[in-house]
């Protein structure tokens, strides 16, 4: 069977912004030239966010949506596809407020898919992302000689999207709210028997909460030093999937139980505000047994 060529013409790159930092665009600047069209879904940020991502629209290239309400990363997600597919694009590619992709990244992700084979069958690609902080991947792969692996799940940003198995195996989460998304969405993918690939020369520098390496007992780790609300949909949403997943994906269901047992562990020993974290914590886990989803109203 041939293989299908890919442009840089049919995709749409889809940013999600939510009061990130000052001066942010100036990532997006400096990777514009990448992309035909950038579709930026802002959640209700300050008047200082809007004002910069503003400057954004002299450029003809650049779409900006702005909710009046903060609606969780996978309904601004979804809301970006939706344009994507008004703009007849075949292809999504995702991307964090706080990631810059490389000068390459798109480039080896393209060369993947047409090395790839069967195409059909690929659902997500996914790009390596570096931690500006501590120089490590999330991601564990064999060099076999070709530039991808497959994984179980990737993170959203930097995931470069064909739009057909999206309609296929349906949207994004939107009761998540934020944290798991990503995963769940991968999974998805997964069952309906779509392949799920990182591109390991696809590099982008990413930025993961405030990650610090604390030694303990002659072992390292790297507490993100997150927010107890952050934590709160980790825990739930995470549980959550481990529910959902548990027979099909037992394996990675196991090793996701045991990182969130990790998460808890680093809490207790390195970060701060340690009590209100836990509680929150707690409150996640209760949540996810219950099945209450959806955006945590905090008084």
């Amino acid at each position: 069977m041939n293989k299908i060529a890919l442009s840089r013409e049919a995709i749409c790159a889809i940013i999600v912004t939510y009061n990130p930092k000052k001066d942010f665009s100036k990532n997006i600047i400096d990777f514009i030239t990448q992309f035909n069209r950038i579709v930026i879904i802002d959640n209700a940020s300050s008047s200082e966010t809007l004002e910069e991502l503003n400057e954004l629209k002299k450029f003809n290239s650049v779409v900006i949506i702005v909710n009046s309400i903060n609606k969780g990363i996978g309904a601004a997600l979804n809301q970006g596809i939706r344009l994507a597919f008004e703009m007849n694009y075949k292809w999504a590619l995702t991307l964090d407020q706080d990631s810059l992709p490389s000068n390459q990244m798109l480039i080896e992700q393209i060369i993947v898919y047409e090395k790839y084979s069967p195409q059909k069958l690929i659902g997500i690609i996914g790009a390596n992302p570096i931690d500006s902080k501590t120089g490590q991947s999330p991601y564990r792969f064999i060099y076999t000689g070709n530039p991808w692996s497959e994984q179980k799940v990737l993170i959203t940003s930097g995931c470069l999207m064909p739009l057909v198995p999206y309609k296929i195996v349906g949207p994004f989460r939107e009761d998540f709210f934020i944290d798991g998304v990503d995963q769940e969405y991968c999974l998805r993918l997964r069952h309906y028997g779509y392949k799920v690939i990182l591109a390991h020369n696809a590099i982008m520098t990413h930025s993961l909460g405030s990650p610090i390496i604390k030694t303990f007992l002659g072992k390292v780790f790297i507490p993100t030093n997150h927010s107890s609300l952050r934590y709160y949909y980790f825990i739930r949403n995470g549980i959550y999937i481990a529910r959902i997943y548990f027979f099909s994906e037992s394996r990675w269901v196991t090793r996701h139980l045991f990182a969130q047992f990790k998460l808890v562990f680093k809490i207790i020993l390195f970060e701060h505000e340690k009590v209100e974290k836990l509680k929150m914590v707690f409150l996640g886990f209760c949540h996810a047994l219950s099945g209450k989803l959806g955006s945590l109203q905090v008084r």
